[in-house]
């Protein structure tokens, strides 16, 4: 099944050659088959799309959608025809290269799907689906911590798409990294942020308040679910399902999938009310299950990956539950109820769950196939004279914890042997991954079997293959361990301390199991040992495993269901009106400040500005005393242009404080936002005050900055000349094609270079390298400076700058670092960067600010290693002493950045000039099949990660009323002597 299929990025994108003969008749197919796409008609949309491409052959939108069509009709090699075609008409063209990957990793190809997914993250790093695919991949392969980074990742660039948030939140809990308060406290951060359309309906609200009167009618109870098909919920859903007593129940289903098969017929068969909503809006599903007016309504998705648990923000029962399907809390405080055990959620574990916990009194779940299944052999054992060993499910759930207690189990059998059984063994990445995994863990590979996924009709005959199934931790097994029972073969569980490390309890507890449940890594070996080594005792439990289930309430579906109507009536009764009961609920787990205020900064980098409002006020509910929601609640009003309400806000925050050290950063705040106003003054009074709070070293070059820009500003815009320094010979070589912006450099060059002697170069094309060696061997003597097409130079002394500079550095820029770290110079963080420059901004369209990167004061810094591409200046001997890398010739950014470190690693000293002064103007990002290569050399050529996505703060950055106020900042800021780094 597809992950999820990006929408297109356009109205419309044709391809390169612009063919459009007939554009009304384009739109009208090209609306056709959106519209049967959607509704699932896909033997129509491909029709239509197909019509479009007789107008345009090359449209990469269309062929995109066409490869969507067949892969999501499992048509496999006509998708990959389609998205094939796609990119090579337009390799920058994300959504088909996302897609594509999609479709690769579903089909058991992710190391091909990865490729596809780097090209896509160099021209769209920003899209949410990059990482959202690659965390897919990162699951696929066992790596959950690596796959629980980047769905965040994922989710925080698109904080309100559901999809994003569900997929975090299940693949969380298979780390063993991560406790389980902080699996709590995900969870619960997620129903508090979480924006959820608010139906509002008075006669519902009504009905919420009359009274109960059970004794005269039904018990009307609800579940909500996309699983009422072929998927693992229908083995705990029917048994509950067909044993509910019809003479007290009235039961409602609601199916969220759009198609059915014969799991759904049966189950809406034994239904009295069924209702499929897969089509319906969120607003219509929610009067829809308000009409029917229910008592209980039961969700069975959780987090999973297609489920609509947001909608129970909305009160649609009484009594709302969350059951079966999902183990960890839903974090939705409007949830009433969880139901559990109490062996799956003991006494004391309360504040795990948003929920009140509903105890069931055996087990919390009830498997049974209700399918004709083949009755229980003989333990292999017997047959083989060795104890095979089995876990079969997601190999996510195999933790370093577990894979250590295997190899102990296996030293002490040395005849044993264990099988490991998934569908991701179908990739073989994953088989790679897991073998290292194993490996790495002190087990023998000769003795560990990966077996792909039985066929359906071979779905249980495959536990006859093993003796023993060894649970996973944290996460243990469900289905499949109710799999093994039902099929006579014993399970061995690790307990932990919350639901999801403890279904094996749960289910062993109810068959009187207890001597298969450890709560520690010795007890687990040693009850699998103990197992293994008493045939009798495997031979019985095979004859009988399957007969206990069945007279107990984990396979007697009517025996759970009577359990469960009885509870239900229990939780009507204590949230019915006039109830005295008092809520259980105790303090929920909360995040810990500054991982809520990252990510705070992160939504705001993404102007969801709702979202970010929505994560502050549960910042501020956590920690009233937060400093750093103050401060970024005041950039929200900044940034929406209430420049006074924010400069309110940190002052009085800033008296709220009392001299907390922390304050700092509202002094700092408050300094940017005088500056805004004009208000000079108070910018100095404000750093007097910032200046005894004892800043750090970042909040300090914030501080610098702005005091710099309001002394600067207030004293007029006076812009000191050069000095009496004698200008050499400057050869500028600039690579960029005739038109208006070779007059504007030249312009502009002449301006700063008046009186000076200097020759300005073009060069053009794709074979810049060669160019540019050829226009050095033509230089006679002096300077040459190799300056990109979109760069301005400030100042008018910018010459006698760069000839002081060069007299201390061989090779000179206006910003660079001490570290080469990722594919930017400023990947390496605020402690390593120094420089400054004019950009656009982030924050005000067709506006520029200057950047100062890491901490200010000389004028020239050394100790440099890499500098920003966009001028380096050095002498001629110099540039011809060290040659290009004309394998990274289609990035001239990043063949730059390699030449300055080369020339560091050949002794030659780099230094940075800020005082030079210079502004870019922001060209778009290369992209294309030729920079994603450029960067995979880059990358393999310095060891640094293909998708490193670096979150660094650099340095500080202002906003100007005018270009030419940038210079005397500059100026200000930048008037010591030289020195190192």
């Amino acid at each position: 099944m597809l992950l999820s299929l990006l929408k297109s990025m356009f109205r419309w994108r044709g391809g390169r050659s612009g063919v459009c003969r007939d554009q009304s008749q384009i739109e009208i197919h090209f609306e056709r088959g959106r519209l049967a796409q959607g509704a699932g008609r896909l033997d129509e949309a491909i029709r239509e799309y197909q019509l479009v491409l007789g107008y345009d052959p090359h449209s990469v939108l269309v062929l995109n959608e066409i490869a969507v069509c067949f892969s999501r009709m499992r048509q496999d090699e006509r998708a990959a025809e389609y998205f094939r075609r796609a990119v090579l008409i337009d390799d920058t063209f994300a959504p088909a290269l996302v897609n594509f990957a999609i479709h690769l990793n579903d089909n058991y190809r992710s190391e091909e799907a990865e490729e596809y997914l780097l090209r896509a993250q160099h021209i769209a790093p920003g899209d949410p689906h990059i990482d959202g695919v690659l965390g897919a991949i990162r699951m696929l392969h066992g790596r959950s911590r690596e796959a629980s980074d980047v769905q965040l990742s994922a989710w925080l660039k698109s904080f309100d798409k559901q999809e994003f948030a569900h997929s975090y939140l299940f693949n969380y809990g298979f780390s063993s990294e991560h406790d389980v308060s902080a699996a709590a406290a995900e969870h619960i951060f997620w129903g508090r942020t979480l924006a959820a359309e608010e139906v509002r309906d008075a006669e519902f609200d009504a009905y919420l308040k009359s009274n109960l009167d059970l004794g005269h009618r039904k018990i009307r109870i609800g579940y909500l679910s996309s699983d009422l098909r072929k998927h693992s919920v229908r083995f705990f859903f029917r048994p509950l399902l067909e044993g509910h007593d019809r003479t007290k129940c009235e039961i409602y289903a609601y199916y969220d999938m759009a198609w059915e098969d014969e799991q759904t017929i049966a189950i809406r068969d034994r239904c009295d009310v069924f209702r499929e909503i897969a089509n319906l809006p969120d607003s219509e599903v929610v009067r829809i299950i308000r009409q029917d007016r229910l008592d209980v309504l039961v969700e069975l998705a959780g987090h999973t990956s297609i489920t609509r648990i947001h909608l129970l923000k909305n009160r649609m029962a009484r009594v709302q539950m969350t059951a079966l399907g999902y183990p960890p809390t839903t974090g939705l405080e409007n949830i009433d109820y969880k139901v559990v055990d109490l062996q799956a959620a003991p006494l004391g574990t309360e504040h795990l769950y948003a929920e009140k916990l509903l105890r069931l009194p055996d087990t919390f779940w009830c498997f049974n196939p209700l399918e004709d299944t083949p009755d229980p052999s003989e333990p292999p054992s017997t047959r083989n004279g060795y104890i095979t060993f089995g876990c079969y499910g997601n190999i996510a759930k195999i933790s370093r914890r577990v894979l250590v207690c295997w190899a102990r189990i296996l030293e002490q059998l040395p005849s044993s042997r264990i099988v490991l059984k998934a569908i991701s063994f179908q990739d073989e990445g994953s088989k790679t991954s897991i073998r290292s995994w194993i490996e790495s863990s002190g087990i023998d590979l000769s003795r560990v079997e990966l077996v792909n996924p039985d066929p359906p009709e071979r779905l249980y005959d495959a536990y006859a293959e093993v003796d023993v199934i060894l649970d996973t931790m944290p996460f243990n097994g469900g289905t499949t361990s109710c799999f093994a029972l039902w099929m006579g073969v014993p399970v061995v569980t690790l307990s932990g301390d919350a639901l999801i490390s403890r279904m094996g309890a749960s289910m062993l507890h109810a068959l009187d199991l207890e001597e298969l449940i450890a709560s520690n890594d010795d007890e687990y070996v040693s009850a699998a040992l103990r197992l293994a080594m008493d045939s009798d005792r495997l031979g019985w439990l095979r004859r009988n495993l399957r007969g206990m289930m069945l007279s107990s309430s984990l396979s007697n579906g009517k025996l759970f269901a009577g359990q469960f109507e009885k509870k239900c009536v229990d939780a009507l009764m204590e949230c019915s009106p006039g109830s005295d009961v008092v809520d259980s609920r105790i303090d929920l787990p909360v995040l810990p400040e500054d991982e809520i205020l990252r990510r705070a900064s992160y939504v705001l980098r993404t102007k969801n500005f709702s979202a970010v409002e929505r994560i502050l006020d549960y910042c501020k509910s956590a920690y009233p005393a937060s400093v750093g929601e103050r401060i970024l609640r005041s950039s929200l009003m900044e940034l929406n242009g209430d420049l006074e309400g924010a400069l309110a806000c940190l002052s009085q925050a800033y008296t709220d404080s009392r001299g907390d050290t922390r304050a700092y950063g509202l002094c700092v705040n408050a300094m940017r936002v005088e500056l805004k106003l004009s208000n000079y003054d108070s910018v100095l009074g404000w750093a007097e005050s910032c200046s005894a709070l004892g800043p750090d070293a970042a909040a300090l070059a914030h501080m610098e900055l702005y005091e710099a820009a309001a002394r600067a500003w207030s004293g007029g815009l006076s812009v000191p000349g050069g000095g009496d320094l004698a200008v050499e010979r400057i050869t500028f070589i600039v690579h960029c094609e005739g038109g208006d912006r070779r007059a504007d450099i030249a312009t502009n060059i002449g301006m700063v270079m008046a009186g000076g002697i200097y020759e300005l170069v073009f060069i053009e094309g794709d074979s810049w390298i060669g160019q540019f060696e050829e226009a050095i061997r033509a230089v006679n003597e002096g300077v040459v400076v190799l300056m990109k097409k979109d760069a301005s130079l400030l100042n008018q002394g910018a010459a006698q700058e760069l000839m002081e500079a060069i007299q201390n550095y061989d090779v000179v820029g206006v910003a660079g670092s001490a570290r080469l770290q990722g594919l930017k110079w400023f990947d390496a963080g605020f402690d390593h960067v120094y420089g400054a420059m004019v950009v656009p901004s982030n924050d005000c369209p067709g506006c520029y600010e200057l950047s100062v990167y890491g901490p200010s004061g000389s004028r020239f810094r050394g100790g440099v290693v890499v500098l920003d591409g966009v001028f380096i200046a050095a002498r001629k001997e110099v540039f011809e002493s060290i040659s290009f890398d004309s394998g990274l010739q289609g990035s001239q950014y990043l063949s730059r950045l390699d030449w300055v470190w080369r020339a560091h690693e050949h002794g030659y000293r780099i230094g940075v000039a800020p005082r030079i002064g210079l502004m870019k103007r922001g060209e778009a990002a290369e992209a294309g099949s030729v920079w994603v290569e450029c960067a995979r050399r880059f990358n393999e050529k310095f060891g640094l990660s293909p998708m490193l996505e670096a979150e660094v703060v650099a340095g500080a950055s202002v906003l100007l009323p005018e270009v030419e106020y940038a210079q005397v900042v500059i100026n200000e800021l930048y008037g010591g002597v030289c020195s190192e780094t």
